[in-house]
Protein backbone atom coordinates (compact mmCIF):
# COMPACT_ATOMS: atom_id res chain seq x y z
CA UNK A 1 0.00 0.00 0.00
CA UNK A 2 1.36 3.43 -0.93
CA UNK A 3 0.18 6.67 0.59
CA UNK A 4 1.15 9.84 -1.26
CA UNK A 5 1.62 11.87 1.91
CA UNK A 6 3.82 9.25 3.64
CA UNK A 7 7.26 10.59 2.53
CA UNK A 8 6.43 14.14 3.64
CA UNK A 9 5.04 12.89 6.95
CA UNK A 10 8.13 10.75 7.52
CA UNK A 11 10.37 13.77 6.85
CA UNK A 12 8.35 15.84 9.34
CA UNK A 13 8.59 13.13 11.99
CA UNK A 14 12.32 12.67 11.38
CA UNK A 15 12.89 16.40 11.84
CA UNK A 16 11.32 16.12 15.29
CA UNK A 17 13.45 13.11 16.22
CA UNK A 18 16.97 12.82 17.54
CA UNK A 19 20.04 12.69 15.35
CA UNK A 20 19.83 8.89 15.53
CA UNK A 21 16.33 8.95 14.07
CA UNK A 22 17.40 11.38 11.36
CA UNK A 23 20.33 9.11 10.43
CA UNK A 24 17.98 6.13 10.08
CA UNK A 25 15.50 7.97 7.88
CA UNK A 26 17.83 10.19 5.86
CA UNK A 27 21.01 8.14 5.91
CA UNK A 28 23.21 11.00 7.09
CA UNK A 29 23.05 13.75 9.68
CA UNK A 30 26.50 15.24 9.62
CA UNK A 31 25.71 18.96 9.56
CA UNK A 32 28.58 20.86 11.10
CA UNK A 33 26.41 23.88 11.80
CA UNK A 34 23.11 23.73 13.59
CA UNK A 35 21.52 25.08 16.74
CA UNK A 36 20.75 23.15 19.90
CA UNK A 37 18.20 24.44 22.39
CA UNK A 38 17.44 23.24 25.91
CA UNK A 39 14.29 21.18 25.88
CA UNK A 40 12.81 23.39 28.60
CA UNK A 41 13.80 26.94 29.59
CA UNK A 42 13.64 26.12 33.31
CA UNK A 43 16.27 23.36 33.14
CA UNK A 44 19.11 24.15 35.51
CA UNK A 45 22.37 22.68 34.25
CA UNK A 46 25.92 22.67 35.56
CA UNK A 47 29.02 20.54 35.10
CA UNK A 48 31.74 18.92 37.14
CA UNK A 49 35.12 17.39 36.42
CA UNK A 50 36.07 14.08 38.00
CA UNK A 51 39.23 12.24 37.07
CA UNK A 52 39.56 12.27 33.29
CA UNK A 53 35.83 12.88 32.74
CA UNK A 54 33.41 15.78 32.74
CA UNK A 55 29.74 15.41 33.63
CA UNK A 56 26.74 17.48 32.59
CA UNK A 57 24.55 17.81 35.66
CA UNK A 58 20.85 18.52 35.76
CA UNK A 59 19.41 19.94 38.97
CA UNK A 60 16.34 18.03 40.15
CA UNK A 61 14.04 18.74 43.10
CA UNK A 62 15.74 15.97 45.07
CA UNK A 63 19.39 16.18 44.08
CA UNK A 64 21.74 16.91 41.17
CA UNK A 65 21.95 14.10 38.59
CA UNK A 66 24.91 13.37 36.31
CA UNK A 67 23.08 13.10 33.00
CA UNK A 68 26.05 12.75 30.68
CA UNK A 69 29.68 11.86 31.32
CA UNK A 70 32.28 12.29 28.61
CA UNK A 71 36.06 12.50 28.23
CA UNK A 72 37.73 15.53 29.80
CA UNK A 73 38.73 16.84 26.36
CA UNK A 74 35.10 18.02 26.11
CA UNK A 75 35.18 19.99 29.39
CA UNK A 76 35.01 23.44 27.81
CA UNK A 77 32.22 22.36 25.47
CA UNK A 78 30.15 20.83 28.29
CA UNK A 79 30.66 23.90 30.49
CA UNK A 80 29.49 26.06 27.58
CA UNK A 81 26.41 23.90 26.98
CA UNK A 82 25.58 24.04 30.68
CA UNK A 83 25.37 27.84 30.64
CA UNK A 84 23.94 28.55 27.16
CA UNK A 85 20.23 27.84 26.56
CA UNK A 86 20.70 27.97 22.75
CA UNK A 87 23.94 27.64 20.80
CA UNK A 88 25.41 26.78 17.43
CA UNK A 89 27.34 23.52 17.51
CA UNK A 90 30.27 25.28 15.80
CA UNK A 91 30.55 27.54 18.86
CA UNK A 92 31.37 24.69 21.26
CA UNK A 93 34.75 25.76 22.64
CA UNK A 94 37.82 23.74 23.36
CA UNK A 95 40.70 22.14 21.56
CA UNK A 96 38.38 19.79 19.66
CA UNK A 97 37.75 18.98 16.01
CA UNK A 98 34.51 19.63 14.13
CA UNK A 99 33.88 15.87 14.24
CA UNK A 100 34.22 15.93 18.03
CA UNK A 101 31.85 18.93 18.20
CA UNK A 102 29.26 16.92 16.28
CA UNK A 103 29.79 13.91 18.57
CA UNK A 104 29.32 16.10 21.67
CA UNK A 105 26.23 17.75 20.16
CA UNK A 106 24.75 14.34 19.38
CA UNK A 107 25.41 13.19 22.95
CA UNK A 108 23.73 16.34 24.28
CA UNK A 109 20.74 15.71 22.04
CA UNK A 110 20.58 12.02 23.03
CA UNK A 111 20.52 13.06 26.68
CA UNK A 112 17.12 14.62 26.05
CA UNK A 113 18.24 17.91 27.56
CA UNK A 114 18.74 19.58 24.15
CA UNK A 115 16.90 19.43 20.85
CA UNK A 116 18.00 20.46 17.38
CA UNK A 117 16.41 23.72 16.25
CA UNK A 118 14.73 23.14 12.89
Amino acid sequence: MRVASAPALLDECAALGSHSTRKLTAGQDDDTSYLLRRTHPDLMLSHRVFGDMVALIVETPDEPVDELAINLIAADAIAYAAKEPVFDVRDLPGNITDEERIFIAEALEDSGLFTKVA
